[in-house]
């Protein structure tokens, strides 16, 4: 009896830490809890709690020697399987700021930069502005829930074990990338046409007068009517990027449920 109970109990443990690393590699890398601006201590008692909460609907992982070539191989598919889905949406607010950045260099805005605090990289202010915006609306719609259901659900139809993400749905997340970041051209693309407009309005004034100073006051009405276009084309923007994290839920959904039974 004392040896039945002790398997259990490193069943439980072995299913409680594969858990933990698909939950976690997760977290840590889909947008808001890999904020760099979140201490690391934070982000660790939040996967631990959010694993133990899920426990109950997590099924047994199978019995194999903990020491063995198996428990490496399981390990890494969990870490492979929570870092797809995180990188998934991770790729969603990346192709916004390759739109702000597009936004920017149209506008004239590029050299004013600053320190975004979830990736701790250099962007323009308004591809940071965007992304503010976005993560806003993000958990407005529950999409960081709706990410911690599917991490759940994922257990049931993707179960620890060898099996995991196959060749052919890396290759389908691949093709999906270029489709989101076309996705983040679209979402600047009325902006900068707007901003095109306006720049060639000022090249025909420029070439009907040319005494009048184009870069004494057409920088300066550029920034303006720039920040006038954002503000319009925002609505557009925003739709947008929901279409983009839908697509997201729609490829994250395809790679889980693909190896249901």
């Amino acid at each position: 009896m004392v040896e039945y109970y002790e398997s259990e109990l490193m069943n439980l443990i072995a299913t409680y830490m594969w858990a933990l690393m698909r939950v976690g590699t997760m977290l840590m890398v889909m947008p808001i809890f890999s904020a760099k601006g979140l201490p690391n201590n934070i982000k660790l008692g939040i996967i631990i709690v959010i694993t133990a909460a899920m426990m109950p609907v997590i099924p047994k992982a199978p019995d194999i020697n903990l020491l063995g070539l198996e428990m490496v191989l399981i390990s890494g598919q969990q870490i492979l399987i929570g870092a797809m889905i995180g990188m998934i949406m991770q790729m969603v607010f990346n192709a916004v700021v390759f739109g702000g950045q597009g936004i920017s260099t149209s506008a004239g805005l590029s050299f004013a930069s600053m320190m975004d605090p979830a990736s701790g990289e250099t962007v323009p202010v308004v591809a940071q502005l965007l992304v503010i915006l976005t993560t806003l609306l993000f958990i407005t719609i529950d999409g960081h829930h709706i990410m911690i259901e599917m991490i759940a659900e994922s257990f049931t139809t993707l179960p620890i074990g060898l099996q995991g993400i196959a060749r052919t749905d890396i290759t389908d997340v691949a093709n999906w990338v270029t489709k989101i970041f076309a996705g983040g051209v679209v979402l600047a693309l009325p902006t900068i046409g707007a901003i095109l407009m306006v720049n060639v309005g000022f090249g025909v004034i420029t070439k009907a007068s040319p005494q009048i100073s184009i870069f004494t006051i057409g920088i300066p009405i550029t920034i303006f009517l720039s920040f006038m276009i954002m503000w319009v084309t925002l609505p557009s923007m925003m739709n947008q990027f929901l279409n983009m994290v839908e697509s997201a839920f729609e490829i994250i959904r395809a790679i889980i449920v693909a190896k249901q039974g």
